[in-house]
Protein backbone atom coordinates (compact mmCIF):
# COMPACT_ATOMS: atom_id res chain seq x y z
CA UNK A 1 0.00 0.00 0.00
CA UNK A 2 2.82 2.38 0.69
CA UNK A 3 4.14 2.12 -3.25
CA UNK A 4 0.22 3.00 -4.06
CA UNK A 5 0.29 6.10 -1.38
CA UNK A 6 3.64 7.23 -2.89
CA UNK A 7 2.38 7.20 -6.37
CA UNK A 8 -0.48 8.82 -5.64
CA UNK A 9 1.42 11.66 -4.04
CA UNK A 10 4.00 12.19 -6.45
CA UNK A 11 1.29 12.10 -8.93
CA UNK A 12 0.38 15.76 -7.97
CA UNK A 13 3.97 17.42 -8.39
CA UNK A 14 5.57 18.85 -11.64
CA UNK A 15 8.98 18.09 -12.52
CA UNK A 16 11.02 20.56 -14.06
CA UNK A 17 14.72 19.35 -13.65
CA UNK A 18 14.40 15.61 -13.76
CA UNK A 19 17.91 14.92 -12.65
CA UNK A 20 18.02 17.18 -9.51
CA UNK A 21 14.03 15.86 -8.51
CA UNK A 22 16.13 12.29 -8.64
CA UNK A 23 18.91 13.87 -6.31
CA UNK A 24 17.11 14.94 -3.39
CA UNK A 25 14.51 11.86 -3.72
CA UNK A 26 18.15 9.88 -3.14
CA UNK A 27 19.26 12.00 -0.34
CA UNK A 28 15.76 11.99 1.45
CA UNK A 29 16.25 8.11 1.52
CA UNK A 30 20.04 7.29 1.06
CA UNK A 31 22.18 8.55 3.98
CA UNK A 32 19.80 7.46 6.86
CA UNK A 33 19.53 3.87 5.04
CA UNK A 34 23.52 3.80 5.03
CA UNK A 35 23.92 4.91 8.55
CA UNK A 36 21.54 2.32 9.85
CA UNK A 37 23.15 -0.61 7.57
CA UNK A 38 26.67 0.89 9.01
CA UNK A 39 25.65 0.82 12.78
CA UNK A 40 23.90 -2.47 12.10
CA UNK A 41 26.99 -4.46 10.46
CA UNK A 42 29.00 -2.97 13.51
CA UNK A 43 26.27 -4.61 15.85
CA UNK A 44 26.56 -7.60 14.05
CA UNK A 45 30.23 -7.81 14.66
CA UNK A 46 29.98 -7.27 17.97
CA UNK A 47 26.96 -9.46 19.11
CA UNK A 48 26.43 -11.77 16.01
CA UNK A 49 29.32 -11.74 13.66
CA UNK A 50 28.36 -15.38 12.27
CA UNK A 51 25.15 -13.73 11.12
CA UNK A 52 27.47 -11.48 8.53
CA UNK A 53 28.11 -12.31 5.19
CA UNK A 54 30.35 -10.48 2.81
CA UNK A 55 27.76 -10.87 -0.16
CA UNK A 56 25.10 -9.50 1.98
CA UNK A 57 26.79 -6.66 2.85
CA UNK A 58 27.60 -5.89 -0.49
CA UNK A 59 24.15 -6.47 -1.43
CA UNK A 60 22.86 -4.00 1.19
CA UNK A 61 25.41 -1.46 0.01
CA UNK A 62 24.30 -1.62 -3.98
CA UNK A 63 20.21 -1.76 -2.29
CA UNK A 64 20.06 -5.40 -4.06
CA UNK A 65 19.70 -7.24 -1.05
CA UNK A 66 19.33 -7.36 2.87
CA UNK A 67 21.04 -8.46 6.20
CA UNK A 68 20.05 -11.37 7.68
CA UNK A 69 17.32 -9.80 10.17
CA UNK A 70 16.39 -6.51 8.67
CA UNK A 71 14.86 -8.09 5.42
CA UNK A 72 12.48 -5.53 5.64
CA UNK A 73 14.84 -2.88 3.55
CA UNK A 74 14.20 -4.38 0.34
CA UNK A 75 11.73 -1.11 0.53
CA UNK A 76 14.63 0.75 -0.31
CA UNK A 77 15.62 -0.63 -3.62
CA UNK A 78 12.57 -0.92 -5.11
CA UNK A 79 11.40 2.60 -4.10
CA UNK A 80 14.31 4.29 -5.87
CA UNK A 81 13.47 2.50 -8.91
CA UNK A 82 10.49 4.35 -8.63
CA UNK A 83 11.79 7.58 -8.45
CA UNK A 84 13.80 7.42 -11.16
CA UNK A 85 10.95 6.16 -13.29
CA UNK A 86 8.87 9.50 -11.28
CA UNK A 87 10.63 11.75 -14.18
CA UNK A 88 9.28 9.50 -17.19
CA UNK A 89 5.57 9.58 -15.91
CA UNK A 90 5.74 13.21 -15.39
CA UNK A 91 7.01 13.08 -19.21
CA UNK A 92 3.88 10.88 -20.00
CA UNK A 93 1.30 12.96 -18.25
CA UNK A 94 2.43 16.55 -18.98
CA UNK A 95 5.10 17.12 -21.42
CA UNK A 96 2.55 14.79 -23.73
CA UNK A 97 -0.67 15.95 -22.59
CA UNK A 98 -1.45 16.69 -25.90
CA UNK A 99 -1.31 13.11 -27.00
CA UNK A 100 -4.30 11.03 -26.67
CA UNK A 101 -4.56 8.60 -23.66
CA UNK A 102 -4.24 5.23 -25.83
CA UNK A 103 -0.78 6.57 -26.44
CA UNK A 104 -0.08 6.85 -22.73
CA UNK A 105 -1.78 3.70 -21.93
CA UNK A 106 0.60 1.66 -24.10
CA UNK A 107 4.23 3.36 -22.75
CA UNK A 108 2.56 2.14 -19.05
CA UNK A 109 1.61 -1.34 -20.86
CA UNK A 110 5.23 -1.32 -21.79
CA UNK A 111 6.86 -0.82 -18.48
CA UNK A 112 4.43 -3.45 -17.01
CA UNK A 113 5.82 -6.22 -19.26
CA UNK A 114 9.07 -5.10 -19.20
CA UNK A 115 9.06 -5.47 -15.18
CA UNK A 116 6.96 -8.43 -15.34
CA UNK A 117 9.34 -10.13 -17.24
CA UNK A 118 12.37 -9.30 -15.55
CA UNK A 119 10.72 -10.05 -12.38
CA UNK A 120 9.97 -13.83 -13.79
CA UNK A 121 13.14 -14.53 -16.13
CA UNK A 122 16.19 -12.79 -14.50
CA UNK A 123 14.76 -13.61 -10.68
CA UNK A 124 15.45 -9.82 -10.14
CA UNK A 125 15.14 -8.10 -6.86
CA UNK A 126 12.76 -5.67 -8.10
CA UNK A 127 9.30 -7.61 -7.82
CA UNK A 128 7.01 -6.37 -10.60
CA UNK A 129 4.19 -5.91 -8.15
CA UNK A 130 6.18 -3.30 -6.03
CA UNK A 131 6.96 -1.22 -8.49
CA UNK A 132 3.66 -1.51 -10.73
CA UNK A 133 1.71 0.31 -7.23
CA UNK A 134 3.83 2.89 -7.25
CA UNK A 135 2.81 3.42 -11.16
CA UNK A 136 -0.60 2.54 -10.48
CA UNK A 137 -0.95 5.18 -7.49
CA UNK A 138 0.57 7.79 -10.03
CA UNK A 139 -1.76 7.06 -12.70
CA UNK A 140 -4.97 7.09 -10.23
CA UNK A 141 -3.35 10.60 -8.72
CA UNK A 142 -3.45 12.41 -12.64
CA UNK A 143 -6.87 10.65 -13.48
CA UNK A 144 -8.17 12.03 -10.26
CA UNK A 145 -7.37 15.73 -11.07
CA UNK A 146 -9.25 15.47 -14.28
CA UNK A 147 -12.10 12.65 -13.77
CA UNK A 148 -12.54 13.36 -9.61
CA UNK A 149 -14.56 11.30 -7.07
CA UNK A 150 -15.54 8.81 -9.82
CA UNK A 151 -11.86 7.59 -10.42
CA UNK A 152 -11.24 6.80 -6.61
CA UNK A 153 -14.87 4.35 -6.42
CA UNK A 154 -13.88 2.80 -10.24
CA UNK A 155 -10.32 1.89 -8.73
CA UNK A 156 -11.53 0.73 -5.88
CA UNK A 157 -14.33 -1.98 -7.61
CA UNK A 158 -11.62 -3.16 -9.94
CA UNK A 159 -8.78 -3.40 -7.82
CA UNK A 160 -10.84 -5.54 -5.65
CA UNK A 161 -12.00 -7.87 -7.73
CA UNK A 162 -8.67 -8.66 -9.64
CA UNK A 163 -6.94 -9.33 -6.02
CA UNK A 164 -10.06 -11.39 -5.02
CA UNK A 165 -9.73 -13.26 -8.57
CA UNK A 166 -5.82 -13.91 -8.64
CA UNK A 167 -5.83 -14.85 -4.98
CA UNK A 168 -8.27 -17.27 -5.74
CA UNK A 169 -6.74 -18.76 -8.78
CA UNK A 170 -3.25 -18.98 -6.60
CA UNK A 171 -4.77 -20.52 -3.71
CA UNK A 172 -6.40 -23.29 -6.34
CA UNK A 173 -3.18 -24.24 -7.95
CA UNK A 174 -1.48 -24.52 -4.88
CA UNK A 175 -3.58 -26.19 -2.77
CA UNK A 176 -6.03 -28.21 -5.21
CA UNK A 177 -3.62 -28.62 -7.91
CA UNK A 178 -0.20 -28.77 -6.20
CA UNK A 179 1.10 -25.98 -8.59
CA UNK A 180 4.28 -25.28 -7.25
CA UNK A 181 4.46 -21.60 -7.14
CA UNK A 182 7.43 -20.62 -8.69
CA UNK A 183 8.33 -18.46 -12.18
CA UNK A 184 5.41 -17.13 -13.77
CA UNK A 185 3.37 -18.51 -11.21
CA UNK A 186 4.57 -16.69 -8.05
CA UNK A 187 3.13 -13.07 -9.53
CA UNK A 188 -0.85 -14.41 -8.99
CA UNK A 189 0.30 -13.36 -5.60
CA UNK A 190 2.04 -10.64 -6.02
CA UNK A 191 -0.35 -9.14 -8.17
CA UNK A 192 -3.07 -10.30 -5.85
CA UNK A 193 -1.08 -8.22 -2.98
CA UNK A 194 -0.60 -5.92 -5.44
CA UNK A 195 -4.56 -5.25 -6.16
CA UNK A 196 -5.06 -5.46 -2.14
CA UNK A 197 -2.98 -3.03 -2.03
CA UNK A 198 -4.76 -0.37 -4.32
CA UNK A 199 -8.13 -1.61 -2.89
CA UNK A 200 -7.42 -0.64 0.47
CA UNK A 201 -5.43 2.64 -0.12
CA UNK A 202 -8.80 3.55 -2.51
CA UNK A 203 -10.80 2.68 0.20
CA UNK A 204 -9.42 5.17 3.09
CA UNK A 205 -9.17 7.61 0.71
CA UNK A 206 -13.34 7.55 0.46
CA UNK A 207 -13.49 6.71 4.14
CA UNK A 208 -11.08 9.32 5.83
CA UNK A 209 -10.42 12.17 3.12
CA UNK A 210 -12.21 14.37 5.32
CA UNK A 211 -11.24 13.44 8.21
CA UNK A 212 -8.97 16.29 10.27
CA UNK A 213 -5.55 14.93 10.88
CA UNK A 214 -4.27 14.47 14.85
CA UNK A 215 -1.43 16.11 16.24
CA UNK A 216 0.21 12.16 16.72
CA UNK A 217 -0.49 11.44 12.91
CA UNK A 218 2.15 14.48 12.16
CA UNK A 219 4.86 13.53 14.75
CA UNK A 220 4.45 10.19 13.18
CA UNK A 221 4.87 10.93 9.74
CA UNK A 222 7.69 12.96 10.50
CA UNK A 223 9.59 10.08 12.02
CA UNK A 224 7.95 7.28 9.78
CA UNK A 225 10.55 6.64 7.32
CA UNK A 226 13.23 6.21 10.41
CA UNK A 227 11.17 4.43 12.48
CA UNK A 228 10.50 1.64 9.72
CA UNK A 229 14.16 1.56 9.15
CA UNK A 230 15.35 0.73 12.33
CA UNK A 231 12.04 -1.71 13.72
CA UNK A 232 12.95 -4.80 12.72
CA UNK A 233 16.47 -4.92 14.10
CA UNK A 234 14.26 -5.12 17.54
CA UNK A 235 12.01 -7.59 16.27
CA UNK A 236 13.30 -10.48 13.89
CA UNK A 237 16.96 -9.64 13.60
CA UNK A 238 19.97 -11.33 16.70
CA UNK A 239 19.50 -8.28 18.69
CA UNK A 240 15.41 -9.02 19.15
CA UNK A 241 14.12 -7.58 22.20
CA UNK A 242 11.23 -9.98 22.02
CA UNK A 243 12.69 -12.24 23.86
CA UNK A 244 14.49 -9.97 26.77
CA UNK A 245 12.41 -11.09 29.52
CA UNK A 246 9.84 -13.43 30.55
CA UNK A 247 6.93 -11.26 29.98
CA UNK A 248 5.60 -10.51 27.18
CA UNK A 249 3.87 -7.42 27.30
CA UNK A 250 7.30 -6.36 29.06
CA UNK A 251 8.83 -7.16 25.80
CA UNK A 252 6.32 -5.58 23.57
CA UNK A 253 6.46 -2.29 25.67
CA UNK A 254 10.36 -2.00 25.48
CA UNK A 255 10.47 -3.21 21.85
CA UNK A 256 8.41 -0.27 21.01
CA UNK A 257 9.97 2.47 23.13
CA UNK A 258 13.57 0.93 21.42
CA UNK A 259 12.09 1.53 18.16
CA UNK A 260 10.54 4.87 18.31
CA UNK A 261 13.78 6.29 20.23
CA UNK A 262 15.82 4.65 17.52
CA UNK A 263 14.39 6.36 15.23
CA UNK A 264 14.05 9.74 16.11
CA UNK A 265 18.02 9.10 17.21
CA UNK A 266 18.90 7.83 13.46
CA UNK A 267 16.81 11.09 12.11
CA UNK A 268 19.34 13.05 14.41
CA UNK A 269 22.06 11.79 13.39
CA UNK A 270 21.32 11.86 9.49
CA UNK A 271 20.96 15.41 10.06
CA UNK A 272 24.33 16.33 11.44
CA UNK A 273 25.57 13.96 8.89
CA UNK A 274 24.24 15.62 6.52
CA UNK A 275 25.40 18.68 7.78
CA UNK A 276 28.70 17.90 8.61
CA UNK A 277 29.43 16.66 4.76
CA UNK A 278 27.10 19.19 3.09
CA UNK A 279 24.97 17.09 0.66
CA UNK A 280 21.66 18.16 1.98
Amino acid sequence: MFFVLSGFLYGNKRIDEPIEWIRKQFVKILPTYYLFIFITVILYLIFSPETLSIKEIAGSIFCVGTLKGIGHLWFVGNILICYLLTPYLDWIFRRNAERKFLSNLKKLIFLAVVFTFTGIYLQSYFRPGHILCYIVGYVLSVTYRDYGDKVIYNTMILSGVVAFVLKSVYAYLKYFKNVEMIGIWSHFHDYSHMGWGVFIMTLLLVLLYKVPQLKIASFSDKYSYEIYIVHQLFILSPLTLMALTNYPVVNIVVTLLSIGISGVVLKIMTRSLLKTIKIA
